[in-house]
């Protein structure tokens, strides 16, 4: 096999991946391909884009140290940008290795010496993805969601439903952009029109809320079906059972058939639906209560890193529910683990214990403001203050009002990002009547900070 083999593997899996040609999106087909040009070993790429499968999960399971593995090759035998620019990703979100912004900026540098932003202009889809993240993001330079979405726009043009998405999400979001429901649906649906399944089901949530299009539960249904069906997303099956068990409009409340389809996405590896079933069981919605069934689906979706569902059997041994008798260390253990996979929920609280040393656990500042730190980093606003705290009363940290000062003022800030903002004059403002018919009201569709939230 030889240089021209890889090159004609790599055509044939763009083509899969990016369903050029008029072809559907298959990721099954396009690993195949990935995966037998980086065996010939004769085309750096190769391994850049078989990393590119296994960092986002696409027609593999996620596998980050493989996906770093085959980044290094890449970029080590041919200077592969992209590949540069996916390893300053992981650094940044500590994905397969230990997180560090530094060390992250230094990959990202590495990207753009070896012509990341040449290769956006000349329309390499995925170097114009990834300069969009860091415009998104502003880690790695300017933050701009105007340069954003224009590298988004181009990259969706040359066919990238990713790309496509993430314009839909820009315009949902109305963070960086001016928002816009009509904009973003129609990005959606240019995304979902290549097969994109994420795109479907986020179409779907938009017809049932009513938002960038008519409420319409029946069209919200055939969305959710499609995903499933046609692209087998389980995320499709998750969706038809939240609106059998809410009974949504145009859907009739069912929930023996919601729980059915839960458990078919269950079956399948989706942790989302194991959740929820853990929660039909646990508060007896619909079905006897069963706690016992509960915890063995909290226990199977916390396997498979759902965050939620560690913070829930942590909760519920340390109120004593899950045994009958409080067990603080097996509550520690399930925050810690959800900690672990970034969940700020989880690290805020963590912060709070061992600030506060409540029974059976001794009070320690430096891991609580250890805690604290991680949360802060990914926006907590409540963990900003708690450290804002320590600051001001010398809490394991050399007191300091400019710095504690400081710390409020970034916990104000990041609550001013949250859903409401500064929404009247009552600055502990929830959200009041003023929005109540609001296209703001809607609620969040979509989180899309990095590629693989987008796209199953």
């Amino acid at each position: 096999m030889t240089a021209a083999d890889a090159t004609t593997l790599l055509q044939q899996g763009n083509v899969h991946y990016f369903g050029d040609h008029g072809q559907v999106i298959d990721h099954d087909k396009a690993f195949e391909a990935y995966r037998a040009a980086s065996a010939l070993d004769t085309a750096a790429e190769a391994h850049y884009l078989l990393g590119h499968m296994y960092d986002h999960g696409y027609g593999v399971e996620v596998d980050y140290a493989k996906a770093y593995e085959l980044y290094k090759r890449a970029y080590d035998q041919g200077k592969v940008a992209n590949a540069a620019a996916a390893i300053a990703y992981l650094y940044l979100e500590g994905d397969g290795v230990e997180q560090n912004a530094e060390t992250a900026r230094e990959w990202f540098a590495q990207a753009r010496e070896a012509g990341i932003e040449a290769a956006g202009e000349s329309g390499d889809r995925h170097a114009l993805f990834w300069l969009g993240n860091s415009y998104m993001d502003g880690e790695f330079g300017e933050e701009s969601g105007e340069k954003a979405l224009a590298m988004f726009t181009k990259a969706a043009e040359l066919g990238s439903s990713e790309a496509a998405c993430m314009c839909g999400f820009l315009y949902q979001d109305g963070s960086d952009i001016e928002q816009d429901f009509d904009q973003a649906y129609r990005w959606y649906s240019a995304a979902a029109d290549k097969g994109n399944a994420s795109a479907l089901c986020v179409l779907a949530q938009m017809h049932i809320a009513g938002v960038g299009c008519a409420e319409d539960g029946a069209q919200a249904k055939a969305l959710y079906e499609r995903a499933f069906h046609e692209y087998k997303s389980t995320d499709g099956l998750v969706g038809l059972g939240a609106m059998y068990h809410e009974g949504v409009t145009g859907v009739e409340q069912d929930v023996d058939k919601a729980i059915a389809l839960w458990e078919q996405a269950a079956a399948l590896g989706d942790d989302e639906a194991m959740f929820m079933l853990s929660q039909v069981y646990q508060h007896g919605d619909g079905v006897d209560a069963d706690l016992a069934k509960a915890i063995e689906w909290l226990t199977k979706a916390g396997d498979k890193g759902h965050t939620t569902a560690l913070n829930t059997l942590g909760y519920l041994y340390f109120s004593g529910e899950a045994t009958g008798d409080k067990d603080v260390a097996k509550a520690l253990e399930f925050h810690e683990r959800a900690a672990a996979l970034k969940d700020s929920d989880a690290q805020c609280l963590l912060g709070q214990l061992y600030h506060q040393g409540v029974e059976g656990i001794e009070q320690d500042f430096g891991k609580a403001i250890q805690y604290y730190l991680q949360a802060a980093g990914q926006g907590d606003a409540e963990a900003m203050r708690q450290i804002a705290s320590m600051y001001q009363e010398g809490q394991g940290v050399e007191q300091n009002e400019a710095v504690a000062l400081e710390w409020f003022k970034r916990a104000e800030e990041a609550d001013d990002d949250e859903e409401w903002g500064d929404c009247c004059d009552d600055e502990d403002c929830d959200g009041c009547s003023d929005h109540s018919d609001d296209e703001d009201d809607a609620p969040e569709l979509m989180d899309a900070s990095k590629i693989e939230e987008i796209d199953e």
